[in-house]
């Protein structure tokens, strides 16, 4: 039995690594909220700008946090409303679908990248809180 799209595509959204499981974020070391450098504004934040190519020379390990709920929050929102004005067409509910997915697909790919070549206890305790969400 096939799941509502809303459930699926929520769950996509709200958990990005049930969707992306073959990311491997583990990480030995804990660090305390408290212990974070603060965080940059969300204007600011390069994983919530637009992009021809993934800016991964500027993203940093505070931008996770931020950027990643920020991302959840509009994209379950983008989610909402294509529920709201749904359409059994291909232009008016695929493509749509289609762009929600590919942008959570393409800024935890950034994050992920990160992971790989510039790890951090910080990125690592980052990577950590947002997969709770």
């Amino acid at each position: 039995m096939c799941k509502p799209l809303s459930i699926s595509i929520s769950l996509l959204i709200t958990n990005p690594t049930s969707f992306l499981s073959h990311s491997s974020f583990s990480c030995s070391a804990t660090l305390l909220s408290s212990s974070l450098p603060v965080e940059e504004s969300i204007e600011n934040n390069p994983l919530l700008q637009d992009f021809d190519f993934p800016p991964f020379d500027v993203v940093e390990a505070k931008h996770v946090r931020p950027g990643i709920r920020a991302l959840s929050k509009k994209l379950e929102d983008d989610l909402l409303e294509l529920e709201r004005t749904m359409d059994p067409s291909w232009p008016r509910l695929v493509e749509p679908l289609e762009k929600i997915v590919d942008r959570l697909t393409m800024v935890w790919g950034i994050v992920n990248h990160l992971k790989v070549v510039k790890d951090s206890l910080e990125l690592c305790a980052a990577i950590k809180e947002v997969q709770a969400d």
